[in-house]
């Protein structure tokens, strides 16, 4: 019965998990593909900084605070993207499963985030599989620690493949 508890998922549940899967998968074939892995974590990191930060009160409330965040991390992955930080590391210098353990670390990472910024009410309405992996206790840390250990482990690879 308690794994019936586990998995009972919600509508937003269902949203959250579906989002993380396909996102993960999009982003492991289309960004991290082409090797632009620095510019998501920079952003996504930078945006949920500058949004807990920002001494506006309008972005206290979860609309404001997911629209805010929303347009810092477009607005900060564009300028990276296009400016600075293009990493060589990408699916030709170390396979499409290496690819897709860093999408997946990534995209968990930015779903943590996301999650932080929704109110108390939607996130009681989790399930316990949803809450675990992305809302409870240090998980966003857990995620970012995960995608920088997933990002030198690689990166070391391909210096070990060029050097």
């Amino acid at each position: 019965m308690e794994i019936l508890d586990f998995v009972n998922f919600s509508s937003w549940d269902f949203l959250i998990l579906t989002f993380f899967i396909s996102a993960a998968c999009g982003y492991a074939f289309l960004y991290v593909a082409r090797g632009k892995v620095m510019p998501m974590l920079v952003a996504s990191s930078l945006s949920l900084l500058l949004v807990d930060s920002a001494p506006i009160s309008a972005l206290e409330e979860f609309p404001a605070r997911l629209i805010g965040f929303a347009a810092i991390f477009l607005l900060i992955l564009f300028i990276f993207s296009r400016v600075i930080m293009q990493s060589p590391v990408g699916s030709e210098t170390f396979g499409r499963i290496a690819s897709l353990f860093l999408s997946f670390s990534q995209t968990g990472f930015l779903i943590s985030i996301l999650t932080s910024l929704l109110p108390d009410q939607i996130l009681s309405q989790l399930s316990n599989f949803v809450t675990i992996a992305f809302v409870e206790g240090n998980v966003i840390f857990y995620w970012a620690a995960a995608s920088v250990l997933l990002l030198l482990l690689v990166g070391k690879r391909a210096n070990d493949e060029v050097g």
